[in-house]
């Protein structure tokens, strides 16, 4: 009996192990606006788009320091200390200047000076002091470090005895002296220093973006996959480099899924949202209304019903009795005494706040798709009310693919001689891609709207009618989803069902 209950104890030790959410925090500086030598841009950029990574992959605390002196730097590092004290992963990145001085590695200040090699311990920070502080976390201590390239300090600074070596960026590590469960990952090999890149952000922040957030990714394999990406977007001058070494079991920065989303009660506010939507596209859907149709776009720009609203607006434009488009925008534009009573009632209640004029609206028109819509609206204010708000979307930024870009669309069942191509211009702005080719409603008309999350991966909607250049009939409306993949300047993207075409993206 003694030893079933130690086993059973046992078990459930173990299984509470598990079960258990793991902590993660995260301090992010970035150190730019140095007083003393040039500033740099990107310390900044790669700090803030770090802090929204962590921030997207549900770490339970994310610290950002901008343009940080020595003692602020100092008071950060000793801060989070505290935070990192029982966390299960904790994490530091800085970007900025960096140092080596006879075997010592620095983080630089924004108000350094660094006149001789000898300032260094009183005006910068030691690495040694940044894998301190983050001892107290359990199962992975990570430091990563994107030292800026050009370091002007060392070209400045006074050597007070000829041995002492002073070297630009980072110098090796002894893995013996790190304590156990800890990496430090450098944007360059021990000597050198990173790229800044041409974009808003380095290439070796970009490659930690696209590749860090992936859930279930173990950290080891991660950083493997960050190393690949700076050597092919810095043409092999660039070679990532970590130090420090984990044990068997892997460790991801964002598990598979998240054990505490089991325990926890769910997100009220964003099922709401959800079944929002659903609700008032299930209203709108059969109403063979381009106007109703719109009023959900409007709502719902980016809604996961979007691409067929539009597609549904096109068939009714098509199948319009009027040819001529010109005539059909006339026709669509009533005069008031053209409008029915239901039309002129929902014009001048639609955007009301006031629930008892929806509910006298819904139940006079009982029956009407515009009765429908009241009444979400009215469902939409009670929930207001008691304090149960729609969400502001997820902020889904990602400054690295934002520009104009060309897209080439190849598609082998068309013509084959000439096989079929077309190029045109789209825009990125903000992680949502939207482009078009052609003349809107005419044969040949195509358009391409999607998004683009921070790894790079895209989904994108391809509409259009066919041209009189294809084998197929002419003249008729299509809708695909196209699967896509970007980096900073090239993307691809090919059809989920249909017929083979391909997609080649390059930026401008």
């Amino acid at each position: 009996m003694v030893i079933v209950r130690a086993i059973l104890v046992l078990f459930l030790l173990l299984w509470s192990s598990v079960a258990h959410a793991e902590r993660r925090v995260a301090l992010v500086i970035g150190n730019g606006a140095y007083t003393k030598v040039p500033s740099l841009n990107n310390p900044k950029n790669d700090a803030a788009a770090m802090e929204e990574m962590f921030k997207a992959a549900g770490f339970d605390k994310v610290v950002r320091g901008n343009d940080l002196g020595v003692t602020a730097m100092r008071r950060a590092l000793r801060d989070f200390s505290d935070t990192a004290h029982d966390a299960d992963i904790a994490v530091v990145f800085y970007a900025g200047h960096g140092i080596e001085v006879s075997g010592t590695n620095y983080l630089i200040p924004i108000d350094a000076t660094l006149e001789q090699d000898i300032d260094a311990p009183d005006e910068a920070v030691p690495l040694d002091r940044v894998s301190e502080i983050l001892e107290p976390a359990r199962r992975l201590r990570l430091i990563i470090l994107d030292a800026c390239r050009n370091n002007p300090f060392v070209r400045s600074m006074r050597r007070t005895l000829a041995t002492r070596t002073v070297r630009s960026g980072y110098g090796e590590i002894d893995e013996r002296s790190l304590p156990p469960n800890t990496l430090v990952a450098y944007a360059q090999r021990a000597g050198a220093t990173a790229d800044d890149g041409g974009g808003a952000n380095s290439p070796y922040t970009t490659a930690l973006l696209n590749h860090l957030p992936t859930p279930g990714l173990d950290i080891e394999l991660a950083l493997r996959r960050v190393r690949d990406d700076v050597l092919k977007a810095t043409r092999n001058k660039q070679e990532p480099f970590k130090y420090g070494s984990l044990g068997g079991a892997e460790i991801a920065l964002v598990p598979t899924k998240e054990p505490q989303q089991a325990a926890t009660p769910p997100n009220l506010a964003i099922d709401y949202d959800k079944e929002m939507e659903v609700t008032f596209w299930n209203a709108v859907k059969d109403s063979k209304s381009k106007d109703l149709l719109q009023t959900y776009l409007d709502r719902y720009p980016s809604g996961n019903f979007a691409g067929l609203a539009k597609t549904l607006t096109y068939q009714l434009e098509k199948e319009s009795p009027t040819a001529n488009p010109a005539d059909n925008k006339a026709a669509e534009e009533k005069t008031p005494a053209q409008l029915s009573e239901v039309e002129r009632a929902w014009d001048r209640t639609k955007d009301s706040t006031n629930i008892g004029a929806l509910e006298a609206f819904s139940a006079r028109f009982n029956g009407t798709y515009y009765a429908d819509l009241a009444r979400l609206l009215i469902e939409e204010l009670k929930q207001q009310q008691m304090g149960i708000a729609r969400p502001a979307p997820p902020n889904s930024r990602t400054p690295a693919f934002d520009g104009n870009w060309i897209a080439s669309a190849d598609c082998p069942y068309y013509q084959r001689n000439p096989p079929y191509s077309v190029q045109f211009e789209i825009l990125i702005s903000n992680g949502l891609l939207h482009g078009e080719h052609g003349k809107k409603g005419k044969p040949g008309w195509r358009a391409l709207d999607g998004k683009i999350k921070p790894s790079g991966s895209a989904s994108i909607h391809e509409q259009g009618i066919t041209g009189a250049q294809v084998t197929i009939k002419a003249g008729d409306l299509y809708s695909f989803y196209l699967s896509g993949q970007f980096d900073e300047t090239r993307g691809t993207g090919k059809r989920l069902s249909g017929r083979d075409c391909r997609y080649t993206f390059i930026k401008k």
